[in-house]
């Protein structure tokens, strides 16, 4: 088991984007370079950290446009997105549960369809951390296909370890973050055991 220090950045973009890096030891990743992420970079800088991989949790324009100025000062870091991903840069297509080697530890590629075909989840090895782009906010959930949402939500994210701390992809929840044990107790998305229950819940986003 390996320890992963993360950073997240709340960088505006089109609605309180956030963006994350994921380092262990001087081997890093950023999750969705969006928005301003001139502190990010500063970080990288500053840490001296190698950059080897950028980690995209779908493909909305509001999650990726800062891919090619990223991509310009670090041309070798590899580009990770689900097969169905539309990107303006060449990238790797991951398959599910691809485990992506970052300093001694890995990061777990889950497939979390329903806000978009081509929604991932980042898992760390250690169960510290989950980044779950628009798929899970932090008391509320992404606009989605309800009936594909709730399936992923039943069968991909409830059966995850409780101590994962949530990183998701916009600031709208009480906290920035908070732990997947919690939302799985309080989170009014996440409650529902049944399709009708979660798409009479899921109507109160609209």
């Amino acid at each position: 088991m390996s320890t992963f220090d993360v950073q997240q950045f709340e960088v505006g973009g089109l609605d309180a984007n956030f963006s994350y890096l994921i380092s262990h030891g001087k081997s890093t990743a950023v999750v969705d370079p969006s928005g301003d992420i001139s502190s990010l970079l500063d970080a990288v800088e500053s840490r001296e950290l190698a950059l080897l991989y950028v980690l995209i949790t779908h493909a909305h324009a509001d999650h990726i446009s800062q891919l090619h100025p990223l991509l310009e000062k670090f041309p070798t870091a590899r580009v990770i997105a689900h097969p169905k991903a539309h990107l303006p840069v060449p990238f790797e297509p991951a398959p599910n549960h691809l485990k992506l080697t970052l300093g001694t530890g890995t990061i777990e590629v889950i497939y979390a369809p329903g806000h978009t075909p081509d929604s991932l989840l980042f898992k760390t090895d250690d169960d510290a951390a989950l980044f779950t782009g628009d798929t899970l906010f932090i008391d509320y959930c992404g606009f989605a296909d309800p009936a594909i949402l709730f399936q992923t939500f039943q069968e991909v994210v409830k059966p995850l370890p409780d101590c994962l701390m949530i990183y998701s992809g916009h600031n709208y929840g009480a906290v920035p973050s908070r732990s997947l044990g919690h939302e799985k107790q309080h989170n009014p998305y996440l409650l529902p055991e049944t399709l009708e229950d979660f798409k009479t819940q899921y109507a109160k986003l609209t």
